[in-house]
């Protein structure tokens, strides 16, 4: 199995495994996650993850600008996200043993790093970060770029 984008590995063989978050597009072209277990594996394993792990949790956004809710393999709400005054808490609605709360919350805390590193300004730093200095200095860097390319495209208009 190749090694996913986003994961953790257990430092300890008294946890679940490995988890890695694999990420798709609903038909409605939301977001949604599967996190995965690779049960007994931890970073000291090789490969770290086992080629069918196991379903732990799925990740879905119920409506437009709802929060996300968390079900277990059964499908079974276990817990849902809040965002209220720029606050981020993952509110636990089932009872479950301490390993398996864990591997929640540390699946949160992957999903919340997968949020920011793939948000729009996440990207824009980048792409500013790959532009050379003497661009940023001459030209202003990537805001006049975007001007120079957007009276480009209307003078093609004219």
């Amino acid at each position: 199995m190749d090694t996913p984008a986003y994961y953790l590995t257990s430092f300890s063989p008294n946890t679940l495994g490995n988890i890695s978050l694999e990420i798709s597009k609903s038909r409605l072209g939301k977001t949604e996650f599967k996190v995965l277990v690779s049960s007994g594996k931890t970073w000291s394993d090789t490969p770290l993850f086992v080629e069918n792990p196991e379903l732990l949790f799925n990740v879905r956004q119920k409506w437009a600008h709802a929060r996300h809710v968390w079900t277990d393999s059964s499908d079974e709400e276990v817990a849902y996200e809040d965002n209220k005054d720029n606050q981020h808490k993952l509110v636990v609605t089932t009872a479950m043993g301490r390993e398996r709360r864990d591997a929640l919350v540390a699946a949160w805390c992957l999903k919340l790093w997968h949020d920011t590193s793939e948000s729009s300004r996440a990207k824009r730093d980048h792409m500013e970060r790959l532009t050379p200095p003497e661009e940023v200095l001459l030209k202003g860097g990537m805001r006049s770029m975007k001007n120079i390319g957007a009276l480009g495209s209307l003078a093609g208009l004219g």
